[in-house]
């Protein structure tokens, strides 16, 4: 337990030094909301087909960008940079393990993801009144869900990734990825029919229409559910298996 908490303490100083990641974490989607209502225009103002703005979908993907930011970029560059330093192999060799050095990883990426949705949530009730969700206990289980789905799909390219570099640029080819899946240009119900069903079936389109169903309507449906937990099942699974510690 001791090894543990001296590796999550080094593991937070280490973040905290890196302004990328932190601008990656805890400014980028509250950033991305505030540009979207003060730089766009009509985004305020109510959509004919449903009454809301724009804007109240923005801050679903918010959300969205939150997630994916802290686990596709900042968790596998940080593990690929103990790879490329060896610290993984040297560590792996010592009583405190390799293992625990991931998991030290994890509760920064839980402490991350926590701060960077509580920040995304303030800006949006200081700034556009944001409306409060409609059913809480939803909301939060997509939102468990979802940052696991998208820890493994991280974990994929942190198994593999030679330097932190490699792994930050495909995470970041993955993240804009992501925000298109998440409707960050296309939001709600302006996407096209077949483009939401092919977002349905990703990590990022399933978290997005599942957060705007349980916020705005109230309920949401069990399939983008699983769709989560198969990503999760899958992309860790992959991850274990092709993990390399050097």
């Amino acid at each position: 337990m001791r090894a543990l908490r001296a590796l999550v303490k080094a593991e937070w100083l280490q973040l905290i030094r890196n302004p990328t990641a932190l601008f990656m974490a805890l400014i980028l989607p509250s950033g991305l909301l505030l540009m979207q209502a003060y730089l766009i225009p009509g985004t305020r103002q109510p959509i004919a087909l449903t009454g809301m703005t724009a804007m109240d979908y923005f801050v679903v993907v918010a959300l969205v960008v939150a997630t994916t930011s802290v686990t596709i970029t900042n968790y596998p560059a940080s593990v690929a940079g103990h790879r490329e330093l060896g610290v993984l192999r040297r560590l792996d060799a010592t009583p405190a393990g390799a293992v625990r050095l991931l998991l030290a990883q994890w509760l920064i990426t839980l402490a991350s993801l926590l701060g960077a949705t509580l920040i995304t949530l303030i800006v949006a009730a200081l700034t556009f009144g944001m409306a409060p969700p409609s059913d809480v206990l939803m909301v939060a289980l997509v939102l468990v869900l979802g940052a696991i789905a998208m820890t493994a799909i991280g974990s994929v390219i942190a198994a593999t990734a030679a330097t932190s570099q490699i792994a930050y640029g495909s995470g970041v080819l993955v993240f804009m990825l992501c925000l298109f899946l998440a409707g960050i240009w296309t939001p709600g119900p302006l996407m096209s029919e077949s483009l939401r069903t092919i977002a349905a079936f990703t990590p990022p389109g399933a978290m997005a229409q599942s957060l705007q169903a349980a916020w705005y309507g109230g309920h949401a449906s069990i399939t983008p559910l699983l769709i989560l937990m198969v990503w999760t099942v899958l992309s860790g699974g992959l991850s274990a298996r092709i993990f390399r510690w050097r």
